[in-house]
């Protein structure tokens, strides 16, 4: 399907991030502007992730949330529900930081609150991938069986939805809001902060999605299932990619691995099933 394969990925985004910001500045007048951004997070998410599991129910690659066992299929939307609410959570305790940061003369000195807001953006995209990249590459590199022990109940799902994706334990959710917490302790703007977490949150529903998406190059850009399905191959040397957000950073430090079908490799972790 032509609409699935090159079109709902930015679709989603652009409509999901519409959704984001008619409702952030709707609900501000009767809410206050925290709790508006908190609700039009939470909602943005829950109308971007319905509609892309949808598409999966309708149009999959490979059939995960039909032939997925009704108990899996359970805890996976379980397991998202608590990732997202996590999310939510740490959204709300993000927007209650002052503007003026955390940080003291540091913050003062960049003043990134007063900065252009494009640049806020750049800067914040940026300094949270290079955490996530670094703790990311950790799990799974360093040798660490601690560290793999946190991540690797992610990828023990031998097939993949957005559903699926949402499996994660506590550690791994805690630094996707630490990424953000540290931009934000610094002086930037709130709404920097809002936008990078939406971003990354819808984007994780996305590339883990059931979906034959064919974004081409542009999966360096913005990853899709190609570019990241890989990254859950059950062949440890092939399941590079490290990248959350941001692929090119996969090009820049040498993790790259090239672009697959949807369904084409096998997933999971050698010896080490779902549990539940």
């Amino acid at each position: 399907m032509f609409y699935v394969r090159h079109l709902l990925l930015p679709t989603t985004q652009l409509a999901s991030g519409a959704i984001l910001f008619a409702l952030r500045v709707g609900l501000a007048p009767s809410l206050g502007v925290e709790r508006a951004s908190t609700w039009a997070f939470a909602l943005a998410i829950l109308s971007g992730c319905t509609w892309v599991l949808l598409f999966e129910w309708l149009y999959p690659a490979a059939g995960v949330v039909r032939k997925r066992p009704t108990a899996r299929l359970a805890a996976d939307i379980a397991f998202s529900t608590l990732s997202a609410g996590s999310l939510i959570i740490a959204h709300s305790y993000l927007a209650t930081i002052p503007d003026s940061g955390l940080l003291g003369p540091l913050s003062a000195a960049l003043r990134l609150w007063e900065r252009p807001f494009a640049l806020q953006l750049v800067v914040t995209f940026v300094v949270s991938e290079l955490i996530l990249y670094a703790w990311h590459r950790a799990e799974h590199q360093s040798g660490s069986a601690l560290l793999w022990s946190f991540h690797a109940f992610h990828h023990r799902a031998p097939e993949l939805a957005s559903a699926t994706g949402g499996r994660a334990l506590p550690v791994d959710l805690l630094m996707a809001g630490l990424s953000i917490f540290a931009v934000r302790a610094i002086g930037i703007d709130p709404d920097v902060a809002l936008i990078c977490l939406w971003y990354s949150s819808m984007l994780g529903s996305l590339h883990h999605s059931d979906l034959d998406i064919r974004l081409g190059w542009f999966n360096w850009v913005i990853p899709g299932p190609q570019q990241h399905h890989i990254h859950h191959s059950v062949d440890p040397a092939r399941g590079r990619n490290d990248a959350t957000n941001f692929p090119a950073l996969d090009l820049i430090f040498g993790t790259a691995v090239p672009l697959i079908e949807v369904g084409s490799e096998p997933l999971g972790v050698e010896g080490d099933s779902e549990r539940f």
